[in-house]
């Protein structure tokens, strides 16, 4: 039943996704069109340099919209399926709460990542159509080594540097759900104020992961020349990224912990 379940979020969910990355992947191509024009890019007409300054803020706001949609969408989903009146359906089907909590975090972080490869995709395609085949000719002249340089100045190696970058970005995503997640659970107990007291405690929640994420930076005053320079050591850089993930692990595990402990006995529907 978890998978059919599963299956189920894919598809009432990629209804809304899909139109989302349909939009972008259309304000994408208009932004290339414009921006591949020379005529425009010289700045001589007044008409095209107005033309290509708005084009390109109104495709930054959409790139920004992509993602913002994205998780609007997925936290309105998250609290309508689990603590409004369709939560009722919900529930009623033969999985716990607890697998139903698990299949709508794992969902809403695949969308999450694949909203995250598209703009990146995206800002790429333009990059591409605005600098021509001189920028794809720069972009092909970095080689290998080039790369594993940058990744030895971290003092990580290549695939060490990549899989750190990845786990980060799965962490960011991860975090981000579960904050929205908690605060949903966490407002869904106070009856009649449901979501003024979700929107409460996401500002709560905020405030006092804030704290915890400047933790992240202790590590780096061991390193700090007190007369102004800051020494550039590998090992410096490694312990920052580390305890950068370490707090990440720390608010992801107690996010995680406060909605099971919400979902399995807590759940207010009325």
């Amino acid at each position: 039943m978890s998978g059919k379940l599963m299956k189920h979020e894919f598809k009432s969910t990629a209804k809304v996704m899909s139109a989302v990355y349909l939009v972008t992947i259309a304000v994408t191509l208009l932004e290339m069109i414009v921006v591949s024009f020379d005529i425009l890019k010289s700045g001589e007409h007044i008409i095209g340099s107005f033309l290509i300054v708005t084009s390109t803020i109104f495709y930054i706001l959409s790139i920004v919209g992509t993602y913002m949609v994205t998780c609007i969408f997925l936290t309105i989903r998250f609290y309508k399926t689990m603590y409004s009146l369709q939560g009722y359906l919900t529930h009623t089907l033969p999985v716990s709460p607890v697998a139903t909590f698990h299949i709508k975090l794992f969902v809403s972080l695949i969308w999450m990542l694949l909203t995250i490869i598209v703009c990146i995709l995206s800002v790429f395609s333009v990059l591409c159509a605005a600098g021509g085949s001189e920028f794809i000719g720069q972009l092909a002249s970095y080689t290998w080594h080039d790369i594993e340089s940058a990744f030895q100045f971290t003092g990580f190696s290549t695939g060490g540097g990549i899989s750190l970058l990845i786990l980060y970005t799965i962490a960011c995503c991860l975090s981000f759900l579960l904050f929205v997640f908690t605060s949903c659970s966490i407002g869904q107990l106070f009856g009649q104020y449901k979501i003024a007291a979700s929107v409460v405690a996401g500002i709560v929640l905020n405030f006092l992961q804030g704290i915890i994420s400047s933790l992240s930076i202790l590590p780096v005053f061991f390193y700090v020349d007190f007369s102004g320079k800051i020494e550039a050591s590998k090992t410096a850089i490694q312990i920052s990224l580390c305890s950068v993930l370490g707090i990440f692990a720390i608010i992801i595990i107690a996010y995680y912990i406060t909605n099971i402990i919400i979902v399995r006995k807590h759940i207010n529907l009325d």
